[in-house]
Formats: structure tokens, C-alpha cells, sequence
């Protein structure tokens, strides 16, 4: 889904500009945008755009619409890649919760994230024991071995059952 920089801007009527959606630049390819900035005094200005640079981005969606289907492959392919980079070097998150189900028990987790094709993340959350068998996990190289090794294990694993892969599809 395509998002608009925040500093884009259209007329909402008499000095008044509203930022501008992708449905606003999908209803007309003609309309005029705005460019939010500032004077050397700090006063607040709207500049507007010229024909030309319309002209341009008129060209720039153009090409864009032509080859979508070749860009969500791109796209697709490098979240492929960082997917198998994440699963072979995970940043690892460590957290200490608490029993959900209401024991004095309080259990030391790892997480990552990993890219999805839809421009999420999913979290993969490992546990990894009770937070009394790792006193000082922050600064033990064993506990983050462990949990590297486990995250990779897990990682790997949902990469070959397709975990990772868009529904629908």
C-alpha cells in the first residue's frame, strides 16, 4: 500500500490544505499538490507544484502502474531475502514475562521480528526458561548462544513450512 510523505499537501478550500492520500492522488492525476516547508524566518509556506514537476509525476505513476506486477516480485524476492537473512542471523530480543496463568513463575523469552510481503512484521517469540536459571542474561554470552541457536532452529523451521509465505496465495 502506497503511503504519501507527510509534507504533501492539497487545498481543502480558501488558505486551508489537508494532506493528500493515495485516493486522492488515484481520483485525479491532475491534482495539484502543495509541498509544506518553511521560510528563513520559520514562517510556514505551501509551495506549489509547477507543470513540470506534475508532468513528471504524472510519468513516474504511469511507469509504476505499467510494471506493478514486476515490482511485487521485487519486492516479494527481497523480503524472500531478508526472511533467510533473519533466519540465519536473528536480532534477538530478550524479555522477562510473567506466568499468564497466575503462579509467582516469571519465564525469560527471546523474540525477533521478521518481514512479511503484506509490510508487517510477524513476531516469533522463544522460550528459553525460567528467569531464575539465568540471573544475568543481559551480559552472558551463553544465554545469547542459546537463544541464537533456538531462534535459528525455530526460524528455520517455519521458513521450510512455509510459515512466512502471504495467505491467499
Amino acid at each position: 500500500m502506497y503511503t504519501c510523505p507527510p509534507n504533501l499537501f492539497v487545498k481543502a478550500g480558501l488558505a486551508k490544505y489537508k494532506p493528500v492520500t493515495a485516493e486522492i492522488l488515484a481520483s485525479d492525476p491532475n491534482t495539484v499538490l502543495y509541498f509544506k516547508d518553511t521560510t528563513a524566518e520559520g514562517a510556514l509556506i505551501y509551495n506549489e507544484e509547477t507543470p513540470t514537476m506534475r508532468k513528471k509525476r504524472q510519468q513516474v505513476v504511469q511507469l509504476l502502474a505499467d510494471n506493478i506486477k514486476l515490482l511485487r516480485r521485487v519486492e516479494a524476492t527481497m523480503v524472500e531475502y531478508v526472511q533467510e537473512y533473519r533466519a540465519e542471523y536473528p536480532p534477538i530480543y530478550f524479555a522477562v514475562l510473567a506466568d499468564a496463568r497466575g503462579s509467582d513463575s516469571s519465564y525469560l523469552t527471546a523474540k525477533t521480528l521478521v518481514p512479511m510481503i503484506d509490510g508487517k512484521n510477524k513476531e516469533i517469540r522463544i522460550y528459553l526458561g525460567l528467569d531464575k536459571e539465568f540471573p544475568d542474561y543481559k551480559n552472558n554470552p551463553k544465554v545469547h548462544r542459546l537463544a541464537e541457536e533456538k531462534m535459528k532452529a525455530t526460524l528455520r523451521n517455519k521458513l521450510e513450512n512455509g510459515e512466512f509465505e502471504p495467505k491467499g496465495e
